[in-house]
């Protein structure tokens, strides 16, 4: 396995990154969350890794800690949930909170995540709840940069796109939010409540 990859990062958008290691770019898929933390194109990172392996292709998916990257692991070892699901699980909802809502057997938290129904929340507990530990502090809030909302619609509805949401779905999230929003919004913050849409 890979277990950590230190680069430069040569783009970014809110699902992946390329980072450049010695001349060599890997794309590295990432949470909503990870990528609003790690670091803006053009800087140097340490990212943790995760290397899926099938028939057909071979996944690199980063992650910002251990506690994310444990808790990927064991959402993708759950009955009928895959690499990019257990991505936009954690796209849409902190680790702490997602451990949270496992830990206390809070359904209604879990169903409010995108991809997760009630079988899927309840197999969650019972497969999870004694294999995790709660996390030691809430993760800290970043500030949203928000660009203008034409442009700001368009990377979010790719983003969800590159989630595995049909792009209407996408789109009509996307678009309610902002019809609502009258502030500035940041993406990572769009996107996070877009999953809770789709």
């Amino acid at each position: 396995m890979i277990s950590y990859i230190k680069g430069t990062i040569t783009k970014k958008t809110p699902t992946w990154l390329v980072i450049d290691v010695n001349n060599v770019g890997f794309q590295v898929q990432v949470s909503v969350n990870c990528s609003r933390e790690i670091g803006e194109k053009g800087s140097t990172i340490t990212i943790l890794t995760y290397l899926h392996v099938r028939e057909d292709s071979l996944q690199l998916f980063g992650f910002i800690s251990e506690e994310e990257r444990d808790l990927f692991l064991y959402l993708i070892s759950t009955s009928g949930i895959g690499p990019k699901k257990a991505l936009a699980i954690l796209s849409g909802s902190s680790v702490r909170d997602l451990q949270q809502y496992i830990l206390e057997e809070d359904l209604a938290g879990l169903t409010s995540l995108s991809g997760i129904g009630r079988r899927t929340a309840q197999r969650l507990i019972l497969e999870l709840k004694d294999k995790l530990k709660p996390a030691a502090e809430p993760e800290p809030a970043l500030p949203a940069v928000a660009p203008d909302k034409r442009q700001l619609s368009r990377e979010a509805v790719m983003a969800l796109i590159s989630l595995g949401y049909n792009q209407a779905a996408a789109q009509n999230a996307i678009k309610s939010i902002l019809d609502k929003e009258s502030g500035q919004i940041g993406l990572e913050e769009l996107i996070t409540r877009a999953l809770r849409k789709v």
